[in-house]
């Protein structure tokens, strides 16, 4: 298994029924649409370790650049739909930043088509839900275990925003004292 995960924005952007309409909230960059789309190539070998890497590759995404808790999110698989490119990743982490990839579209016109054939395949692109508990868990989990980056991760000044001040707070509850 090698999906192509790619985080939505809104999780209501997929009801809509004009591609355009879609394309305008899950695609935009500044006046216009984004031709460079970012998603996350995870590599599994069974569906637990694939609902793990997904749980840990949206956690890092989130706690890297959203300034507030998500709510959770129900990635999309683009896997097929164009040949990613490898391109170096901007999270806090190496794992999200190895599985970074880019799918660079010619035009608006293919952005609408992509989108469009999206939306006829969505009931098997659509991959399981990872809920906002599970994140709050992996983030956890992390810090009970020192992992380096995640402690770095929720030490001012990077634990500024919301969502990883949140994970600092649980860090204190999570984790036990040292024993040297």
């Amino acid at each position: 298994m090698k999906p192509l995960l790619r985080f939505g924005r809104r999780r209501s952007s997929w009801e809509l029924d004009d591609a355009s309409a879609i394309a305008a909230v899950e695609f935009r960059r500044g006046d216009g649409h984004d031709l460079s789309l970012s998603a996350y190539e995870v590599k599994a070998h069974d569906a637990d370790e694939l609902r793990a890497r997904t749980i840990q590759v949206y956690t890092e995404h989130a706690a890297s650049f959203l300034g507030t808790p998500p709510n959770g999110i129900r990635p999309l698989d683009l896997s097929g739909l164009r040949a990613p490119v490898a391109t170096a990743g901007s999270t806090l982490f190496q794992y999200a930043n190895g599985c970074h990839r880019e799918m660079h579209l010619a035009s608006d016109a293919d952005l609408l088509r992509l989108v469009e054939q999206v939306k006829r395949e969505f009931a098997c692109r659509a991959m399981e839900e990872v809920p906002a508990s599970a994140m709050l868990d992996y983030a956890c989990e992390q810090l009970r275990a020192r992992d380096p980056e995640w402690v770095a991760a929720t030490t001012p000044p990077q634990n500024a925003n919301a969502w990883l001040g949140l994970v600092a707070k649980r860090r204190k509850k999570a984790t036990p004292p040292r024993q040297d």
